[in-house]
Order: structure tokens, then C-alpha cells, then sequence
């Protein structure tokens, strides 16, 4: 077979010998521009991992306020990028882009690059633009019981103002499903950095919500109310505890008063003080004969049985302070007509976390140094535990208004203590953060743009459904009457079995899941030789009450399981042979499942509850994402989990991520802590420890057909 020219015979050869001239400079210069791509390659690698810890210097430098450091690792970081940027705009790259197998490396190292770009200007504008913000440490003065707005105000307009959009297109290119062959080096590099910048926008838009919703909730437009209740967390209830103290905060342009606190004691039946009505009194607004009229019916129906609406000390069985805070507003006004913006709710720890920047005692009156016995004042290290349990060894059961009265001084010592200002700003930021991160201090506004703004943060106490994940919450309300609850050990065993994988229509991601959640309560109460208050119960003998009624020492809790919406319960199995107290239901869209699981004095008991359903999954990188989130209730005691999760058939487990968890610490059985396990045994995911705060389980699911 002949090919047909029709180009002239010199032509022709022209053509031929320029062709063969471009094959001998491809054949002989492409190894040589592709080498030198691989150098600049390993170079700006190179550049990249100097950039990224210069990077994991500035944002420690920027937490210690340490400007002069910030600017000194922000330059190596800046110049590393412009080294990297240079390189990967060399001519060369552009062919090396075009080359098979070559060309996603290069395109994707570029992508790295302009996202560590995006990061970097975000920081330089806050080095500069704040930097006299930051030379001030953020530094809020509170004169007078005022607080200073304006660095609030400042911090506000640096925020907003921070080109997060950038960063946000930059790592969602970066983000694009990647179906070519990458190097390992190349696709490690990728993920860190996408990992990096999820978590640097995830930061700046908290940052943004929360500068935005702080003037408001510091009455920067006009005066705000907030309902401040004290809780303890020796009787749980589903916000932490049963609210023993009140008052009411007023704000107003930054100036703070707190009103004057009131206590409640169900054991105080003495008449109201000469001078004082009863609507004045928190016994009072807690026996109201009455529901206020918007009540959600759902939440009456499922609180029906305790009054909730109408009766102070079990306002807050309902963990989601949403929920609770609108009750609390309600009951509140139908008692004394005045509505007021907001609660906030703190515990013990709470307190304690407040008091720490503040310095390390709490000034006491010389009466009651002379009845607890510190005279250089209450070691602030221990104010949790001496309001929860050793305060009861001094005012016992018999002595409840001379308890009240310590615990009252105490209260008020303490606020004018945190609202006086003699702290450093960045120590009671780091203060105010550990306390919501445990939900010790929980807020709730009815102002939406406020309440967006601190539910950014995780500080208004929801419980909810989280986004592509399962949620397990396990709650637990004292049904007892006594101050047991710093005492026991709660344990829980998760086990998480997934089954078929499936592809939704929309491209969504989904897995048959079976459940099984073992709760146990370790009771190391004696039968005696402990105050009545901590041992015994609400039980008076000859009197009419609903309380529980069992031996010294013994221990009843309510526990709710809460889950996610598609789980349907399929089995409960009681260690005492006693069936559930409530077949699961749905309530604020989740299913939840109750118990009254009883304990005898110096002993465990448990409940295992089975449940399965539909959980949905996320797509990853390279793997589909399951994600558990364990839901934390406030409380002094960790909690000590085991959680396995089994991957489907024909997957296997890639990675394990465990966020969150808090310090682990606190009171109780499991106090001290037990180390945290990550590790994956026989193909099985496994995660054990204590756990203080809202966790997220990441387990990364890996077809292994797909990674041969």
C-alpha cells in the first residue's frame, strides 16, 4: 500500500529532516528537561516541608502572642513558598505538564503550592494587620465591671477581612478526585495538605462566626439578659446537673452585674426569708401549678412524668440545651413576667477552669475558714472537688442552709474574681475554651446571629446529628435525690458492625450498620459511714414522693441512648432481668431508648442495648469515610469507652482518626485515666480510654482491590 504526497519533493524532505531533527532533541533533550523537572521537584518538596513547619511555628508563636517569633518563622515560610513558586513556573513545567504520568505530579505539586500560598497571606495579613491587636495579647481590660469592647471590635474587622475564599478554591481543586497515578511522596503530600487546610478553614470560619456573635452577646447594641444557672455535678441531669443556684446577668455595652444569687434545696421546706416572695425564690418558679404555654408537646410527652416544664429541679433532664434553655426562658417568665435573651450554664469545673488565670486560691470569709478549714483560702486546683463531695463531710445532710450559705459566698468570690479582670487574656481564653470544650460552661441566645456564632464553636450544649456521620450519646439523669454521681465509674463498649456498602442515586455513600452500646455503672459507695446526702436518697419516711426508695449507698440513674434517626432497636438485654424503661422512640429527630438501671452499694450492673439501620459514609481521598461521633455530657467523672469497628465484607481498614476527648481526667472510679488505645487488631478497628469530651471516630475504609 502507497501513501499519496502532495507536497513537492523538496518539501517533503524538508519536512522529514525538521522531523527527524525534533525527534533527535525529544529523544535527546526530553530526558534532560524531565530531570530537571525531578530536581526541582525534590527541591520544592524540600521547600514545601520547611514551609510547613516554619507554618506549625507561626500559629504557635500567634497562640503565645509572641509577634517578634511569628515574624521571623513567617518569612522562612514565605520564602520557601517563593522559591517553590519559582520553580514551578519554570517553562519546563509547563512541558513536564503535559508528559504522561508526569504531568498529574506536577499539576498537583502546583495546587499544593498555591494552597500553602493561600495559607500564608492569610497569615501574613494577620501578623500585619493584627499586629498591634496581637502585640496587645487581645488583651480585654474589664475596668469597673467593664468589659472593653473594642479589641472585641478590632479582632471582629481582622477576621472578617481574612481571604478564606482563596484558600477555599485553592483546597477544593486540590480536593478534585485525582484518578491518575500519583508517587506516594506526591499523594502523601496532597492529603497532609488538604488535611491542613480543612483544618485552617475550619478555624478561620469559627474565628468569624464567633468575632461576629461576641459584641452582640456583650450588649454592644443594648442591654441583654442572661438566666445563669450553677449546676453540680454530684446529681446529674441531662445539661450536666440539677441546678442549685441561679441569678440573673445583665450586659450592657461590656459593663457586667450579676444579680443576687439564689439557691434551691429540695430539702428546705422553711418559709421564704421576711421581705422575700416566693416568686423571688427558685423553689418557687420550679413549683409552678402550671406548663407556660408554648411548651413543645413532644417535649411535655416525653417528660411527662417529672414535670419538667413546670418543676425547676428536672427542667434540664433534656441534654440539648436548646431545648432546655427555651423551657428555662419559659418557666422563668411565666413566673415572673420578665424575658430574659439567654442562659448560660456552668459546673464545678466550669467554675474551676474560670478561676485558674485568676490566680491559685479562692479568698474565703474568716467564718467559713473557720468551718472548712482554709485559712489562706480554697486551693482553686481543688474547687471541684470540695463543692461536690467534701463539703458535705463538714454540712452534712442536716446542715443544707449553712451548706448553701458557703456554697453561696463561694459562688459570688468566684465571679467577682473572673469578672474583676486581674488575668491575662490569652490564659482565660485558653480557660473559656477548655470549659466549652467539655461543655462545663454551655451558652444559649435567642439572638440567631449570636446563637450561630457560639454553636460554630461547639459552646451552646446541642445534641444533634452530625453531617455524613452516626452519632452514639449516652446520657445519664440521677434518679436518686443524693450527691452520688463524683463517685461512680460509667463505662461503655461500643461495638460497630458495617455491613453492604451502597451508592445512593445522588452520588451519596451508605452502609448497613449493626450496633451493640454495653453500659455499666461502677458503684463504690459504702452502705454507710458516709453523709446521707452522698449514700442515701430523696426517700423521707412518712412523707408522699415519687423518690427512689432503695438501700444506703445503692444508686439509680436514667440513661438515654440517643442515635441516629434510621437505627431501630433490635434487641435489650438487663444484667437484673429488668426490661427497658422505654422501647425506643423519636425525639428531636433522633432515636433514643431509656433505662432506670439500678446499682447496689459497692458493685456494677450494666444494660446492653442492639440496634441496626442505614449510617451514612463520606467520600475520601482515597477511601470511604465512616465516622462515629460520641456525644459528651458534662459531667466530673470520665467516661471509659471500648469501641470496636468491623469494616464490610471485602474492605479493610485504612487509617484510624481519633479527634477530640478531652483531657481524659476528672473524679470518680476513673478518675485518674486510662491511656488512649488507636490500633487496628485482626482487621478490626479498636479505640479504648477515658474520655471527657465530644470524640469523632474517623475510620477510613480501603477496598484492597482498589489499593493493588
Amino acid at each position: 500500500m502507497s501513501v499519496r504526497s502532495d507536497l513537492p519533493e523538496d518539501d517533503g524532505l524538508t519536512v522529514r529532516v525538521v522531523a527527524r531533527i525534533l525527534l533527535v532533541v525529544i529523544l535527546i533533550g526530553g530526558p534532560i528537561v524531565l530531570g530537571w523537572v525531578a530536581i526541582d521537584l525534590f527541591s520544592v518538596r524540600q521547600s514545601l516541608v520547611t514551609a510547613r513547619s516554619a507554618m506549625a511555628e507561626v500559629r504557635g508563636a500567634l497562640g503565645e502572642v509572641d509577634i517578634d517569633e511569628a515574624q521571623t518563622a513567617l518569612a522562612i515560610a514565605s520564602d520557601q513558598l517563593d522559591d517553590a513558586t519559582r520553580r514551578a513556573g519554570r517553562f519546563t513545567w509547563t512541558i513536564a505538564a503535559e508528559v504522561p504520568y508526569l504531568g498529574p505530579t506536577v499539576t498537583v505539586t502546583r495546587e499544593v503550592i498555591e494552597v500553602a500560598d493561600a495559607a500564608v497571606e492569610i497569615a501574613e495579613l494577620t501578623v500585619t494587620e493584627g499586629q498591634e491587636l496581637l502585640a496587645q495579647g487581645l488583651d480585654i481590660a474589664v475596668v469597673d465591671g467593664r468589659v472593653d469592647l473594642q479589641p472585641v471590635l478590632d479582632a471582629r474587622e481582622l477576621v472578617a477581612a481574612m481571604p478564606i475564599e482563596r484558600l477555599v478554591s485553592a483546597r477544593d481543586q486540590l480536593a478534585a478526585p485525582q484518578e491518575a497515578w500519583l508517587p506516594d511522596v506526591v499523594e502523601d503530600g496532597r492529603v497532609d495538605t488538604l488535611a491542613l487546610a480543612d483544618e485552617t478553614v475550619a478555624t478561620l470560619e469559627r474565628a468569624q462566626a464567633l468575632t461576629a456573635a461576641l459584641p452582640g452577646f456583650l450588649g454592644v447594641e443594648g442591654e441583654r439578659r442572661y438566666f445563669v444557672g450553677m449546676q453540680t455535678s454530684a446529681e446529674l441531669r441531662g445539661t450536666g446537673g440539677l441546678i442549685g443556684f441561679w441569678g440573673v446577668l445583665t450586659v450592657d455595652d461590656g459593663r457586667i452585674t450579676f444579680g443576687a444569687v439564689e439557691a434551691y434545696d429540695p430539702f428546705d421546706d422553711a418559709d421564704p426569708p421576711e421581705g422575700e416572695t416566693r416568686v423571688d425564690r427558685i423553689r418557687s418558679i420550679g413549683l409552678s401549678p402550671v406548663n407556660p404555654p408554648d411548651v413543645d408537646e413532644a417535649y411535655l410527652g416525653r417528660y411527662a412524668t417529672t414535670a419538667a416544664a413546670r418543676s425547676f429541679p428536672n427542667i434540664n433532664l433534656d441534654p440539648d440545651l436548646p431545648t432546655t434553655a427555651k423551657a428555662i426562658l419559659d418557666l422563668f417568665e411565666l413566673q415572673t413576667g420578665e424575658r430574659l435573651d439567654g442562659v448560660v450554664l456552668l459546673d464545678p469545673l466550669g467554675v474551676e477552669r474560670l478561676l485558674e488565670p485568676t490566680g491559685d486560691t479562692l479568698p474565703v470569709s474568716a467564718d467559713v475558714a473557720a468551718e472548712v478549714g482554709f485559712e489562706d483560702g480554697l486551693p482553686v486546683d481543688g474547687f471541684t472537688r470540695f463543692v461536690t463531695d467534701e463539703i458535705y463531710d463538714t454540712f452534712g445532710f442536716g446542715r443544707s442552709n449553712d451548706r448553701n450559705e458557703v456554697l453561696r459566698e463561694l459562688g459570688d468570690t468566684a465571679f467577682e474574681r473572673v469578672i474583676g479582670g486581674a488575668w491575662s487574656t490569652p490564659e482565660m481564653v485558653r480557660a473559656v475554651a477548655e470549659a466549652t470544650t467539655e461543655r462545663h460552661l454551655q451558652v444559649y441566645s435567642t439572638d440567631e446571629d449570636v446563637q450561630a456564632g457560639f454553636r460554630a464553636v461547639n459552646a451552646t450544649g446541642s445534641l444533634e446529628l452530625p453531617d455524613d456521620g452516626d452519632l452514639l450519646a449516652v446520657t445519664a439523669n440521677n434518679v436518686v435525690g443524693g450527691k452520688q454521681d463524683v463517685h461512680l465509674g460509667h463505662r461503655s463498649d461500643v461495638e460497630v458492625v458495617l455491613d453492604e456498602i451502597q451508592l445512593g442515586a445522588d452520588g451519596s455513600v451508605w452502609a448497613l450498620r449493626w450496633l451493640g452500646v454495653s453500659v455499666h455503672v461502677d458503684n463504690p459507695l459504702p452502705s454507710s459511714g458516709r453523709d446521707l446526702y452522698i449514700i442515701g436518697n430523696c426517700y423521707v419516711p412518712d412523707a408522699v414522693n415519687r423518690c427512689f426508695e432503695g438501700a444506703p449507698g445503692a444508686n439509680r440513674t436514667w440513661f438515654s441512648l440517643w442515635m441516629s434517626p434510621q437505627t431501630h432497636t433490635t434487641r435489650f438485654i438487663s444484667e437484673d432481668g429488668t426490661p427497658p424503661t422505654r422501647i425506643a422512640g423519636t425525639f428531636r429527630d433522633l432515636r433514643v431508648i431509656d433505662h432506670f438501671l439500678v446499682t447496689p452499694s459497692e458493685s456494677a450492673s450494666g444494660f446492653t442495648v442492639e440496634a441496626a439501620g442505614r449510617v451514612p459514609l463520606r467520600r475520601g481521598i482515597d477511601s470511604v469515610v465512616y465516622e462515629l461521633r460520641w456525644w459528651r455530657q458534662a459531667k466530673a467523672i470520665p467516661d471509659l469507652l471500648d469501641v470496636t469497628v468491623t469494616p464490610p465484607p471485602g474492605w479493610a481498614i485504612g487509617d484510624i482518626e481519633v479527634e477530640g476527648g478531652g483531657s481524659g481526667r476528672g473524679m470518680g472510679v476513673h478518675g485518674d485515666g486510662v491511656e488512649r488505645v488507636v490500633e487496628v487488631l485482626d482487621g478490626v478497628a479498636h479505640v479504648r480510654g477515658t474520655f471527657t469530651a465530644d470524640t469523632r471516630l474517623l475510620v477510613h475504609l480501603v477496598d484492597p482491590a482498589d489499593q493493588s
